[in-house]
C-alpha cells in the first residue's frame, strides 16, 4: 500500500499574497466608485443636489393619530346623527340612520 501524501501545514504564501492584493483593488475601487458618486450628485455638503424635493403635502406629521381618529369618528357619527341638505333645489336631505330605517320600515324597501 503507497502511503498517501499529506497538505502541507505551512500555509501557501504567494496564494494569501495574490489574494490580499485583490481584496485590496477590489476595495480601492469601490471606495473610488462611491467618491465619485457623491461628487457627481453634489458631494456631501448638498446630497442629492440636482434632485429637487418638493414639500410633502399636507398633513405632514401625525403626532397624535389616537386623537385625530377619534376626532374623525365623532365627525362622521354626527354627520351620521342629523339632518343636513345635500341638495336644496331637488329636495334631497340626509337623515340619521336610525330614522333611515325607521322610514324603511314603515314603508318597506323599494
Amino acid at each position: 500500500m503507497a502511503e498517501g501524501r499529506h497538505e502541507s501545514q505551512e500555509p501557501n504564501l504567494r496564494a494569501l499574497i495574490v489574494a490580499g492584493v485583490i481584496i485590496s483593488v477590489a476595495i480601492a475601487v469601490a471606495v473610488g466608485v462611491g467618491l465619485g458618486l457623491m461628487s457627481l450628485f453634489g458631494g456631501f455638503e448638498r446630497p442629492l443636489a440636482r434632485a429637487e424635493h418638493a414639500p410633502m403635502p399636507q398633513p405632514r406629521l401625525q403626532p397624535h393619530p389616537l386623537a385625530d381618529r377619534a376626532r374623525y369618528d365623532a365627525q362622521q357619527r354626527a354627520r351620521m346623527s342629523g339632518y343636513h341638505w345635500v341638495d336644496r333645489s331637488a329636495g334631497i336631505v340626509r337623515i340619521p340612520v336610525s330614522r333611515a330605517m325607521q322610514v324603511l320600515a314603515r314603508q318597506g324597501h323599494p
